[in-house]
Parts: structure tokens; sequence; C-alpha cells
């Protein structure tokens, strides 16, 4: 089976990124290896041809268009403050939400819950997890 070198090794080869014994070690691999050589050279390939590209300037000037919008923006979107009825109402429809929400949830007596948190513990409880150990052990209520 043959060793490869790291894909890594090989971009920061390229960049000239690798200490001296490193590099001499890519270079000394890439002598022999096909495989790894052919992925060099895609590499290579690839550098060069984002070195060849050039930034092509935007058609139009998007910050200085942004930046001429902005004070028309501050002035039509101002709002105005909350009236008391505004204010009552979302205190009324969180209030609702919360009725509804208490109505819709199962009841669950205390004793089910007991039994199951003894059966997701077991008997030995986990210490890693309560602050104190005492709170960790269930006692039987009388």
């Amino acid at each position: 089976m043959i060793e490869h070198i790291e894909k890594q090794w090989l971009s920061a080869y390229l960049d000239n990124q690798l200490s001296s014994a490193q590099h001499l070690q890519v270079q000394q691999h890439l002598t022999w290896c096909e495989e790894c050589g052919q992925y060099f050279a895609n590499l290579q390939s690839m550098q060069q041809q984002l070195q060849l590209l050039s930034a092509t300037p935007a058609a139009i000037d998007v910050r200085a268009q942004t930046l001429a919008c902005l004070p028309e923006l501050a002035t039509n979107q101002s709002r105005k403050p909350w009236s008391w009825v505004e204010y009552s109402a979302a205190a009324a429809s969180i209030a609702c939400g919360l009725l509804i929400g208490s109505w819709l949830m199962p009841s669950v007596s205390n004793s089910a819950l007991e039994v199951t948190v003894i059966q997701a513990l077991g008997a030995n409880p986990p210490g890693a997890l309560c602050s104190i150990p005492a709170y960790c052990y269930l006692e039987a209520r009388p």
C-alpha cells in the first residue's frame, strides 16, 4: 500500500508554508508518486487560473446607493409610540395564550413523575450531575 502525502501538505508546499524538513519530504515524495504529482499539478493549475482572474468592477455602486437611501429610510419608518390600547391588547393576548396552554397541557401526578425519574436514573444517582449529592437520592415521602 502506498503512503500518500496529505493534501493539506501539498497545498502548503505550493504556498511555501512548510518547514524545510517537510518541504524536502514532499519534494521527494512527488518525484515517485504519480497520484500525488497529478493532484499537485491540478493545484498548480488552479492557482494559476485564479491569479489570472481579474476583479470585475460592479456595474453599480451599491454602497453609495445604500448610503444615499438611509436618510429617507430613517424618516419614513418612524413609528409612533404604543397607546394604552395596544399595550392592553398585547397583555391580553399573552394571558390568553398562557391560559389556553395550561388547558392543553396534560396533568401529571407527582407519583408518576417520581416513578419516571426512578426508571430513568435507576438505583444509583448520577453523581456528576448533582450539585448537592443529597439531592440525587429520591426519598420516600409519607
